[in-house]
């Protein structure tokens, strides 16, 4: 006797109430052959193709997929090489939101085998959570680090919720990164720019604590807890020979950059000169921080 086993489209309980929305590059001639081929007409849920020009970054097609889809109650952002294994994926997820704070301003990640416990890499983002802060996944990389930004964010305003829905990826282990150059550039712009996450977790707590000036300070003690684990992180990262042996183990590309990738480097350097005064008056609070320690520790002997 063989089992059948669902199909994972066949994994939503609701597919009424599931859309897939995908951006498909004008000049991407499979994809748009798969399109005409009318091979989305038994999935059960509705499919999105919406074609654009090519953008820089997959953040930017993100952003602009949230822009032009209807108002949905959750955003998922979901890999190509990955596939839910949960059944009832989407009620698991409405069910894991349903206690939330009434602002409903949060985030949720579900299990991925191939990260650390407590790494976001798959997103669930309410309504309320992209609305107040401006974007589904930050524009700025074009590959890896946004996943990462979002769960900095998330911690920082304990705004970040576990959700029990399983995946795995379609081939059993982690694919090829394409656009995979420079990885310690990109590494050291996402730690530089811990900055702009932390004003972005400002405005969050403004938000939610409103006029409660005791949960506002209560908010940002916490915040700031988060904000020295990560400056810890970044003074532990791999050295820069480590680096470029794992981007090589897992680039898809070859030597030569592309006129995308080129695009997008030259528009992260010039947010980098542009944010240097925030970079530089974070660093002179580490230090201040650090003296007001040092100086609670020689008080208290």
């Amino acid at each position: 006797m063989v089992d059948i086993l669902p199909k994972p489209t066949d994994h939503a309980a609701d597919k009424d109430n599931v859309e897939l929305w995908i951006y498909v590059d004008g000049d991407d001639s499979v994809t748009h052959a798969l399109i005409d081929s009318s091979w989305d007409n038994d999935i059960g849920f509705r499919i999105h193709w919406h074609i654009g020009t090519r953008l820089i970054t997959h953040g930017d097609g993100f952003s602009e997929i949230w822009q032009i889809s209807s108002n949905a109650g959750f955003y998922l952002g979901f890999s190509d090489d990955y596939e839910v294994t949960t059944l009832s994926w989407d009620y698991i997820i409405r069910e894991s939101f349903r206690n939330l704070p009434s602002d409903r301003i949060a985030v949720g990640y579900l299990s991925d085998p191939l990260v650390p416990e407590g790494s976001m890499t798959v997103m669930v983002a309410t309504t309320e959570w992209v609305n107040q802060v401006g974007h589904f996944v930050v524009p700025h990389f074009l590959y890896w680090f946004g996943d990462k930004w979002l769960q900095q964010i998330a911690e920082m305003v304990d705004r970040k919720y576990y959700i029990p829905v399983d995946l795995y990826p379609l081939d059993g282990k982690k694919g090829k990164t394409y656009h995979l150059w420079d990885l310690s550039f990109w590494t050291r712009f996402f730690h530089l720019l811990l900055a702009e996450r932390v004003g972005t977790a400002r405005r969050i707590i403004e938000e939610l604590t409103d006029d409660d000036s005791i949960a506002r300070e209560q908010a940002i003690g916490f915040m700031y807890k988060k904000i020295e684990e990560y400056e810890e992180e970044a003074e532990n990262e791999p050295s820069t020979d480590k680096q470029l042996a794992h981007q090589l183990a897992f680039t898809a590309e070859g030597n030569d950059k592309n006129k995308t990738y080129l695009l997008a480097l030259h528009r992260a350097q010039e947010h980098l000169e542009a944010m240097t005064p925030h970079i530089i008056g974070m660093h002179a609070q580490r230090i201040l921080r650090h003296k007001k320690k040092l100086l609670a520790q020689s008080l208290s002997k």
